[in-house]
């Protein structure tokens, strides 16, 4: 009989039970999904993954589980919030049966059994969705790192056992949790257990306006922190957080102040349909729950601002990937500037290279390159760009050391090879150029100003030529140093110029592995066990490798920015719908009343609306402010990886956001209305 009830129960209180099965579900589907992450594997051959990616895999399962047990906290936490207010929201019920004589143990029963179906059925539904869901991330992942994907069904045994425990745990804690409450409940509590609301005490103008001015004051500092402050850990972040908490506490007390005093003063509006009625409905939950709403927006502020960061890593990197490959294999020879001299000559460089008697038939063609070094130093470009009152970035005031400078026929070759027609230099002319997109923008507006410089003892004219990121040779990451260096004719380079360094560039045929080159390579560097060049310093960088590398760490970011984003936006979603509901369900009465004053269904629908909407959009509000100054504080920093396009990340972002914002938002109001139609 019991179960017939619980059955029964789950039917009828569908409606409620919504926000609590569509949560858990999600909530399951995401910690199966991202913990199967480390089984994208099985879609190859494990021959076929490069060396790093079984570790690059590891590390991600790794985290995945770490960050998994403190969103475990989180949806405990959730789950417990949406579980009180579903026993809040039929206390009566319990204490009908209660009058009939059902012991407490037989109510406790019916909410095991009732947690256990809805349990039951969102683990099975979010497992069937998280299959799916890791299905798909998991193909595209591992086609990001490997050509041929085996497309079929794979399952990850560990990220099962791991979610059911993780939900097993949080149901028992509700179960006990259910158990304690009922026991300790009386009678006329649960007959009677309804919320009334506070009586709002009188608020001045003056009160209003000094909570105005303090938010404001709290948050134009915390705004100005995340503007000029480029390290996370630092203490002015910390200062920046504080502020914000701080700012956002005693904006929602202005606000709930400012509407206090207009629902005492503006007569006409409120004596209109029933906005009395809304205003003082949204007036008493913000004084009521200020403390709420401030988290909430705190809370949507991390979560925008999550997965804006994660998926900006993402398209910064892979934006990247092809600026640092501009070949499929490099070694590079730099040479000891702040040592003694390296007599090492470019000519032996070439001659030794070409000794290693490498297969000439897998190689499309090959490139030497050799750059010199001269009196122009960065610290000498700061102070030009600073004269010209152009921007100079913090990283090349660190910078001490000379501009690298190329013979104008290695940069026609360089050029031809990026499919970019030749150009020439007339005598006293020079073109600066930029290796590293971040600073491409700066160096243009630098060279239309055709400033005059000093290079081997010539004076030169820089040319406002159009800015191309050119890199001479394959590189893992981006440096500081090739934010400039600048092209000279051959000729004007002296015999007694310092050199600065040599490249080896490859570009291998299609289908040639570029990995097993680079291992080839290696190999005839280090034969019969002794390095085979005289030159000291020098380091190979293939394509192949620089992607992996870039692909894998886009990868973990992706991965942590939308875990930890979405969890953070469905809580705070949660939170929302069921302050909300909980509302609702404590206002039947004033709303069974307003009908028979005579106010029309549309008119109350309509105010649940209102309530509702403003409701969700009040906190959204202010968390899309602190938004905008957090993703530019994301953009120092993702900056730093390269020229990415945030704007495409932050529509990711915001799109994200908006399907399940306003997936709760319509559920919260359709539920509202169920509550005031007694269906």
């Amino acid at each position: 009989m019991l179960i017939r009830l619980a059955l029964r129960n789950v039917r009828h209180f569908s409606r409620d039970y919504l926000i609590y099965f569509l949560t858990l579900t999600i909530a399951v589907s995401l910690f199966y999904c991202f913990n199967a992450s480390g089984s994208m594997g099985l879609l190859t051959d494990v021959e076929e993954l490069p060396d790093t990616i079984p570790g690059i895999l590891d590390n991600l399962s790794q985290i995945m589980g770490k960050l998994s047990i403190l969103n475990a906290f989180i949806l405990g936490f959730l789950v417990l919030y949406a579980n009180q207010f579903l026993i809040t929201r039929r206390r009566q019920e319990f204490g009908i049966y209660h009058v009939l004589g059902m012991k407490r143990s037989s109510m406790s029963l019916i909410l095991l059994l009732e947690t256990m179906i809805i349990g039951i059925i969102s683990l099975i539904m979010g497992l069937l969705l998280g299959i799916l869901l890791s299905q798909l991330i998991c193909t595209f992942t591992a086609s990001l790192f490997v050509v041929h994907v085996r497309y079929h069904f794979i399952f990850s045994l560990k990220a099962l056992l791991i979610t059911l425990f993780s939900f097993s745990t949080i149901y028992l804690i509700t179960i006990i949790f259910n158990t304690l409450i009922l026991s300790q409940s009386r009678l006329t509590s649960l007959l009677y257990g309804y919320a009334r609301f506070p009586h709002l005490s009188a608020t001045r103008l003056r009160t209003a306006l000094f909570f105005l001015l303090g938010a404001l004051l709290s948050l134009a500092e915390g705004w100005f922190i995340l503007m000029h402050e480029d390290d996370l850990f630092s203490i002015p972040m910390g200062l920046a957080a504080l502020l914000l908490i701080i700012g956002s506490l005693l904006f929602f007390l202005a606000v709930s102040a400012a509407l206090f005093v207009f629902f005492h003063r503006s007569r006409i509006f409120c004596y209109r349909a029933l906005n009395c009625f809304i205003l003082r409905q949204i007036t008493i939950r913000l004084r009521t729950g200020y403390l709420s709403v401030s988290i909430i927006c705190i809370m949507l502020f991390l979560s925008i601002t999550t997965l804006t960061a994660g998926l900006s890593v993402n398209n910064t990197l892979n934006s990247e990937i092809g600026s640092l490959t501009p070949y499929s294999f490099s070694l590079i020879h730099r040479y000891d500037l702040m040592g003694e001299t390296d007599d090492f000559s470019h000519r032996r460089f070439e001659r030794e290279i070409r000794q290693l008697e490498l297969p000439e038939k897998k190689i499309l063609y090959q490139r030497f390159f050799h750059t010199f070094a001269s009196e122009f130093t960065f610290p000498r470009l700061c102070a030009l760009m600073e004269s010209l009152d152009v921007n100079v970035p913090w990283e090349l005031r660190q910078l001490d050391e000379p501009l690298e400078i190329m013979p104008l026929s290695y940069y026609n070759q360089l050029r031809e090879d990026h499919g970019l027609s030749r150009v020439t230099l007339q005598p006293g002319e020079t073109i600066l150029c930029s290796s590293n997109s971040r600073f491409s923008a700066l160096m243009q507006e630098l060279a239309l100003h055709q400033p005059h410089i000093m290079v081997f003892g010539h004076t030169m004219q820089i040319l406002p030529a159009a800015q191309t990121t050119l890199r001479p040779c394959t590189a893992s990451s981006a440096s500081d140093s090739d934010a400039a260096f600048l092209v000279v004719s051959d000729a004007l380079i002296p015999i007694s110029a310092e050199s600065y360094c040599d490249y080896w560039n490859v570009e291998l045929k299609a289908y040639v592995p570029t990995q097993r080159f680079a291992q080839m390579v290696d190999e005839a560097l280090w034969a019969d066990g002794e390095y085979q060049l005289t030159m000291q310093g020098a380091y190979t960088e293939n394509s192949d490798q620089v992607h992996e590398d870039s692909v894998g760490t886009s990868v973990i970011y992706t991965y942590l920015g939308l875990y930890t984003g979405i969890i953070l936006l469905i809580a705070s979603s949660v939170v929302i719908s069921l302050q909300q509901l909980s509302m609702t369900q404590n206002s039947r009465t004033s709303y069974e009343i307003l009908r028979r004053l005579g106010a029309s269904e549309k008119m109350t629908r309509h105010a649940i609306l209102l309530q509702n909407l403003t409701y969700f959009i009040l906190p959204l509000s202010l968390a899309l402010i602190h938004s905008i100054f957090g993703i530019c504080f994301i953009y120092g920093i993702v900056s730093q990886l390269g020229k990415g396009h945030i704007l495409i990340s932050v529509f990711e972002a915001l799109g994200i956001f908006a399907i399940i914002y306003l997936l709760y938002f319509l559920i919260t109001y359709i539920g509202s209305r169920a509550m005031t139609e007694n269906r």
